[in-house]
């Protein structure tokens, strides 16, 4: 690969099939566009077991990092920074998360034009409010994934952030019949989670919900997908509550249509994080799908669900009782009125399909650098 210039190089530190997030996700849709495009791209990420599952054809390099978590991010900067060096001529490289500050810096002292992506969670879980400052300040160009997280971005630096959402990619025989079906009373309403299993996507709010509704009726049952620390205590939680016959784990799921198969027998994307995040890939792919989403008031959420137009927002609350309170008189409220699943499921694919397409993304994303390049 050293022989020809790289024309971008996206280094991230985890990717999909190893974590199911929107980030993850994400990395590969870019680069896989991208590459459609006519670019030669490369994907610099870490090492891990799924690494032989990944189901592209753009080149990735792997580098290895140590499994001590407090080392980890700060090995995989290290072993990033040599394998972009060693790839020789790379024009572009885009970073995520945000917090690489001192790898923004190198790259763009190395001639190379830099790009970092806040996604969401690197936003709000940075520790060091100056390493996000000095990211944005050492990039030649910040993207944000959303508007709340381009309007957080200003707090830090006064630089000027582009806000560029995520998009969607599926199969387009998927695509082409989204979930429809109108449910009756006397059917469970299926709900899926798909994405990261950490605290906080509240995971495990929605098991305790299924708990309380089974003594007030019942009519719901569960799918997770996913991987992540919490993944045991997940399922210990349900167990402990008697209500495993209810929810089932497929941890992770390695084949992406694997992923969207399952979603397509379901009635309801869940997301139940207590805390802003980004715009994952996970829920835009859901819509596409025809589910509409039930999700906390958080983040970009209540404008991508749009007043209870594609899905349904629950009130939020510190108080973890009551979040959880919350969430379950709202699935109350639509195991009354089962047809509104059909309903706001169409009008999500409908907007989702007509908003958030990843050829425009990528488009607006090389003309941004295009513009900033030139002047």
């Amino acid at each position: 690969m050293s022989t020809q210039a790289i024309d971008i190089a996206i280094i991230a530190h985890q990717i999909y099939p190893f974590y199911i997030g929107g980030t993850e996700v994400a990395m590969q849709n870019l680069a896989t566009s991208l590459n459609q495009k006519g670019y030669r791209v490369v994907v610099v990420t870490r090492k891990t077991p799924q690494s032989q599952h990944i189901e592209t054809s753009v080149p990735h390099v792997f580098v290895r990092t140590t499994n001590i978590a407090g080392l980890r991010l700060i090995f995989f900067m290290i072993s990033a920074m040599f394998a972009v060096m060693k790839l020789g001529r790379v024009r572009v490289a885009v970073v995520v998360p945000i917090d690489h500050s001192w790898m923004c810096y190198f790259l763009k002292h190395m001639g190379i034009f830099t790009i970092n992506w806040a996604r969401g969670s690197d936003i709000y879980d940075s520790l060091f409010p100056f390493a996000v400052k000095q990211s944005i300040e050492s990039s030649n160009i910040t993207f944000a994934l959303s508007r709340a997280i381009q309007s957080l971005m200003s707090k830090y630096s006064s630089r000027r952030t582009y806000y560029i959402p995520n998009g969607f990619s599926i199969p387009v025989d998927l695509q082409k019949s989204p979930q429809n079906r109108v449910k009756s009373t006397k059917e469970p309403i299926r709900l899926v989670y798909a994405g990261r299993l950490i605290f906080y996507k509240r995971v495990d709010f929605a098991i305790e919900a299924l708990k309380v509704l089974e003594s007030r009726g019942g009519g719901f049952t569960l799918d997770i997908i996913g991987w992540g620390p919490e993944f045991d205590n997940l399922q210990k939680l349900s167990q402990s509550l008697g209500i495993e016959d209810k929810i089932r784990f497929h941890g992770r799921l390695n084949r992406r249509r694997d992923v969207f198969n399952l979603e397509k027998q379901s009635d309801i994307f869940l997301y139940p994080s207590s805390r802003g995040q980004g715009l994952g890939n996970a829920v835009l792919e859901a819509m596409v799908l025809g589910l509409p989403v039930l999700s906390f008031h958080v983040g970009y959420f209540p404008e991508l669900i749009g007043q209870d137009t594609r899905g349904w927002i629950v009130a939020n609350s510190k108080n973890r009782n009551i979040a959880i309170d919350n969430l379950v008189e709202k699935l109350l409220e639509i195991r009354e009125k089962p047809e509104d699943i059909r309903i706001k499921g169409k009008l999500a694919s409908h907007f989702v399909t007509k908003n958030f397409i990843w050829d425009e993304v990528v488009k607006k994303m090389i003309g941004i650098i295009n513009r900033v390049i030139e002047t």
